[in-house]
């Protein structure tokens, strides 16, 4: 007798919002992954900038990791593969 197992679903990943954005979605997106209010995102942001200099890179970060919703490709991904096309 064999088991089956369920379908496997699609691992919830880490996208940018199109739909609920400020500058490139990131903070809606990290807010829509950890089921909070994207304001508090927005101002943990601010707040890491203001104190620590460190919101803006991380900002940054994401936008460059982050696929937009409805894509499986981030920029770095896309900046990575034009690299690599070049040098071939």
């Amino acid at each position: 007798m064999t088991q089956e197992q369920p379908p496997r679903s699609a691992p919830n990943l880490w996208r940018r919002s199109t739909s609920d954005r400020m500058i490139a979605g990131v903070a809606a997106g990290v807010a829509a992954r950890i089921d909070a209010p994207s304001w508090v995102v927005r101002l943990a942001f601010v707040l890491l900038t203001i104190f620590g200099g460190v919101g803006v890179p991380l900002y940054i970060i994401g936008w460059l990791l982050m696929p937009e919703e409805g894509s499986d490709e981030s920029h770095a991904r896309r900046i990575a593969s034009r690299i690599d096309g070049e040098q071939q």
